[in-house]
């Protein structure tokens, strides 16, 4: 992940364009040229991790495998960063027996790439990045994600809820700190709860349409069973005894009507 990727060693740069950010999964071949070369920008010239190439682009290695979170500014790759939650990972290939490192888990994601361009440090970029590539892998399933984050770095990354394991890795002119996090936690951080960018859910009592649950669409879809039927009345009964439980009652009696009725 890049080292300064939430630095400017420079005055912020206040240029109109920034107020007009978007992010994005890279889709197009112009965004995957942009993110070679910010890609060489920050781990070969800024940070000395890979060789200087003359035609200032730098492939990742793992390029065909990853997803990639842009954030554009106009029609400009101004920041990036990668995902992928194949194995082996970089970091299987720096630590003997990764996972013995590793809390329980489901599926893990290894972030690296992390880059933003120097005029848009300090800027909305960084966050942006991060909450949406937390919510591409949490769409695939992933509960946990792995870094490789530079020690010159390490209070931002444990503001985000990192925790660091194992001894650093890489060399002394790119040294980085393996690191892990529940996505979960991350989306609690104040990078999820900054105004405008809220992810928790929100409770609307209120008359009108509400939110159905996964569980209540499921059962409305399968097919209807006879109010006569065994299986009907073995579950009528069930409701009736867990409403009475509830209630710390004897007898509970379940009535049929619109959502009127219910008030």
């Amino acid at each position: 992940m890049s080292q300064q990727a939430a630095q400017s060693r420079g005055p912020i740069d206040c240029h109109p364009q920034h107020r007009k950010l978007s992010f994005k999964i890279a889709s197009t071949p112009a965004e995957f040229e942009a993110i070679h070369r910010l890609n060489h920008a920050t781990f070969a010239l800024e940070i000395p991790q890979h060789v200087p190439s003359p035609i200032g682009r730098l492939v990742d290695r793992y390029h065909s495998d990853n997803t990639y979170v842009v954030c554009l500014s106009g029609d400009t790759v101004v920041g990036m960063v990668a995902g992928r939650c194949s194995r082996p990972f970089s970091l299987d290939q720096k630590l003997r027996d990764l996972d013995a490192y590793l809390p329980p888990h489901r599926k893990a994601v290894e972030i690296r790439l992390l880059a933003v361009a120097p005029a848009y440090r300090h800027s909305a970029v960084f966050a942006g990045l991060v909450r949406m590539i937390s919510r591409v892998f949490q769409d695939k399933q992933c509960d946990l994600a792995l870094i490789s984050g530079t020690v010159r770095q390490l209070k931002l990354y444990r503001h985000l809820g990192f925790r660091p394991f194992a001894s650093p890795v890489g060399t002394d002119e790119a040294l980085y700190q393996p690191m892990f996090v529940t996505l979960a936690a991350v989306q609690r951080t104040d990078l999820f709860r900054s105004r405008g960018t809220r992810t928790r859910t929100v409770a609307n009592f209120l008359p009108g349409p509400v939110a159905i649950s996964a569980e209540v669409l499921a059962a409305a879809a399968a097919a209807p069973i006879s109010h006569r039927d065994t299986a009907f009345i073995e579950q009528l009964g069930h409701v009736r005894s867990r409403l009475a439980q509830l209630a710390g009652a004897r007898h509970a009696v379940l009535l049929v009507g619109t959502g009127t009725l219910g008030k």
